[in-house]
Formats: structure tokens, C-alpha cells, sequence
């Protein structure tokens, strides 16, 4: 497993633990709105995410994020482009 495998797990981890969701419950093309309960929930998790990976996240890009998978590539390139 690479470094960037290790990263989405540890990211998808954080982010199903926050909306306390199990990864059964979500693939990559659930809407965000089915697993958030309004856009704050969105920018809580952003700070979250910012804390453990120390990256800044563009916070109005995050919150016209459709699905889960594409929530999962936007934070992915920063981290990685961060790294």
C-alpha cells in the first residue's frame, strides 16, 4: 500500500467517524447532502482535516462538493500537493 493509499484511508476514516457513518453506508457517489446535516457539518469537518493533515482547504470549493468520492479527490490533492 503507498503513502497516498494510506492518506485516502486515514482521510475517508476521518470523515465517516465525524458524520458517524459506517463505509457500508457510502461509496463514492453518495450525495454529501444525504450524509450531512447542513453545510456547517461540512466546515467542522474541513477544520478536522486541516488539524490532522496541516493543510488549508478552500472552505467554499468543499461546499459545492457533490458527492463523497468527489469530496475524497478535492481534499487528496491538497494534501498531496501540500505534502
Amino acid at each position: 500500500m503507498s503513502d497516498e493509499d494510506r492518506l485516502e484511508d486515514r482521510l475517508k476514516e476521518i470523515i465517516l467517524d465525524y458524520l458517524d457513518l459506517d463505509e457500508t453506508d457510502v461509496s463514492a457517489e453518495t450525495p454529501l447532502e444525504a450524509m450531512v446535516k447542513d453545510s456547517l457539518d461540512i466546515l467542522e469537518l474541513a477544520v478536522q482535516i486541516e488539524e490532522e493533515f496541516d493543510v488549508e482547504l478552500d472552505d467554499e470549493e468543499l461546499q459545492q462538493t457533490e458527492t463523497f468520492g468527489e469530496l475524497v479527490e478535492k481534499i487528496m490533492a491538497v494534501i498531496v500537493r501540500w505534502g
